[in-house]
């Protein structure tokens, strides 16, 4: 009997498994200058409205910076450091 090729998305550690992973963490890249850029943006039309110019601008970027940053430990807490027993890759805690 010949030996058969499990499919590539068998469990965490498969193909699948590493396509989400690099989904997952592909959402941290655009989150970092979409979040930045709105609070900025958001910022400075409030900075017009008030006439408060810079701060409000800046207020936005500090808070653009800080939702960046809590995506960014929202992906890592979920990737788990130990290898799979198939894979010598990191997994996904689910």
């Amino acid at each position: 009997m010949a030996a058969t090729t499990p499919p590539p998305d068998d469990g965490p550690g498969g193909l699948r498994g590493w396509v989400r992973q690099l989904g997952a963490l592909g959402h941290v890249g655009i989150m970092f200058p979409v979040s930045i850029g709105f609070g900025m943006l958001i910022g400075r039309w409030l900075d017009g409205r008030f006439d408060t110019a810079p701060w409000l601008m800046l207020a936005g970027f500090a808070l653009g910076v800080a939702t960046a940053m809590r995506e960014l430990l929202r992906a890592a807490a979920t990737l788990d450091d130990e290898p799979s027993d198939d894979n010598d890759g990191p997994t996904w805690k689910r």
